[in-house]
């Protein structure tokens, strides 16, 4: 099945099930001498079965790969996946086709298998404060795959209101949108897609710093600037002293890695005025490297 109808699936079914949804969504149960929905017993009670151990830096297991990419989205559609934190961070965790194909087939695999759900009592994360899972497809659409919240609210005499939000376990939102245009958003239950944004990620993708760089420079010497993780065409590097432009390099990244080296001029002056731009696609960084 092609990546450009990942959703497909999850929203035909959201359709066609909409009653059924309806009728089960107002059953209840007691727990703790509260009536609660069935929902809500059915998260608070989560079972997980053992995520596969695949790709390049596990033991290979051809036949889940040839199987799932069969059934799923090719990986060839996908531009890339990557982590996002709920606040801005140096760090990037990124999937490739390259170098990832198996693990990206079965995550893809999981977004279309979800369970759509009415969504009775849950929340989408407030102003995207929540860990994110982005399957960027090459036609420049996006799918975004976040937990889902269970929201309460105290009000106190004074007026004050006090929102609490948690993870609701085992339901996540999907949000399905081509560039350039408003995004879809519908709930689904799936304990795979959750325990990967809480947990699994840190071992499918281990986070690493975005850019490496020294903090001190020497005069007639070599030195470096990498990037980890990117998500970009090529990085280019820019010394300056004030506004002054001193050297300029440039690298084309392969699977997030990229690196661009040269030599500080002797001629050069020692001082702390001097600067490095980082440049990529998905912004840069500026530096302040002592020179000696």
């Amino acid at each position: 099945m092609a990546a450009a109808i990942l959703l497909s699936v999850i929203f035909l079914s959201a359709c066609q099930s909409g009653a059924q949804n309806g009728a089960a969504s107002g059953s209840s149960a007691v727990k703790g001498g509260e009536a609660l929905r069935t929902e809500e017993v059915v998260a608070a009670v989560p079972s997980y079965k053992p995520v596969p151990s695949v790709g390049p830096s596990a033991e290979p297991k051809p036949e889940l790969a040839s199987r799932v990419l069969s059934e799923r989205a090719e990986a060839s559609d996908i531009k890339w996946i990557y982590m996002t934190w709920p606040l801005l961070s140096d760090l990037a965790a990124t999937l490739y086709p390259d170098r990832d194909e198996e693990r990206i087939s079965l995550l893809t695999g999981w977004i279309e298998a979800a369970r759509p759900i009415e969504g009775t009592g849950l929340a989408t994360p407030i102003k995207d404060r929540s860990m994110a899972v982005n399957v960027e497809l090459r036609d420049g659409r996006l799918i975004v795959v976040r937990p889902a919240w269970r929201c309460t609210t105290t009000k106190f005499e004074k007026g004050n209101v006090n929102l609490r939000c948690e993870d609701a376990v085992d339901r996540v939102v999907i949000e399905d949108g081509a560039a350039g245009s408003e995004s879809a958003a519908v709930f689904a239950e799936s304990a795979e897609l959750y325990r990967f944004l809480n947990e699994d990620y840190k071992v499918w993708m281990p986070s690493v710093q975005k850019y490496e760089y020294p903090e001190k420079l020497k005069l007639g010497e070599a030195f470096a600037v990498s990037g980890h993780g990117s998500r970009s065409q090529s990085a280019t590097v820019t010394l300056s002293k004030g506004d002054a432009v001193l050297w300029t390099g440039k690298s084309d990244v392969r699977d997030g890695e990229w690196k661009v080296a040269g030599k500080l001029p002797d001629a050069l002056a020692s001082g702390k005025d001097y600067s490095l731009k980082i440049q990529t696609d998905e912004g840069g960084t500026t530096v302040y490297p002592d020179v000696e």
